[in-house]
């Protein structure tokens, strides 16, 4: 279990790389400023669920992107537009950039970590693999799994266009 004072600790560490993120994936300075808050006390909160000798950014991360797609629901509810996440996501538009964050709700959570170090942080699969303990070849998998899914809903989705 993390004590107050680790947490606070974690949050000087790594408040501004988690407040990246949401904002990332929220694309509001507000809302990823509460995101990013929320972050640390659920890691206070839930800290029994941090294992000792691991990483703690990976667990903030998961944290995070959990935070993040709850709030995307709300505001996309709350404002009944769509939300535009401000992370370059591989270059994709602004249509497709929502559409990824939507889509990545549907994946586990090793899955998501992968795939937003992957095309919204831009790391290699070798920096994904030290960063989320798994072996290059399981981060390929993740990834290229992704991708399948992702041009298997396109492909429905045009063909129901037609």
């Amino acid at each position: 279990m993390l004590t107050g004072l680790e947490v606070e600790e974690l949050y000087r560490r790594y408040g501004q790389v988690i407040f990246r993120r949401c904002r990332a994936l929220l694309g509001q300075e507000e809302e990823a400023m509460d995101a990013m808050q929320d972050v640390f006390i659920r890691a206070l909160k839930y800290g029994r669920s941090f294992r000792r000798g691991k990483k703690p950014l990976p667990w903030l991360f998961t944290i995070a992107n959990r935070i993040c797609f709850d709030r995307y629901r709300a505001i996309k509810r709350r404002e009944g537009t769509l939300v535009e996440p401000i992370g370059t996501f591989g270059g994709l538009n602004p249509e497709q950039k929502t559409a990824v964050v939507e889509f990545l709700r549907k994946f586990d959570d090793l899955t998501q970590e992968i795939i937003l170090d992957y095309y919204l942080e831009e790391m290699s699969m070798e920096e994904i693999s030290a960063h989320v303990g798994r072996s290059r070849k399981t981060v390929g998998k993740k990834i290229a799994r992704f991708k399948e899914r992702s041009q298997e809903l396109l492909t429905r989705k045009n063909s129901s266009h037609e």
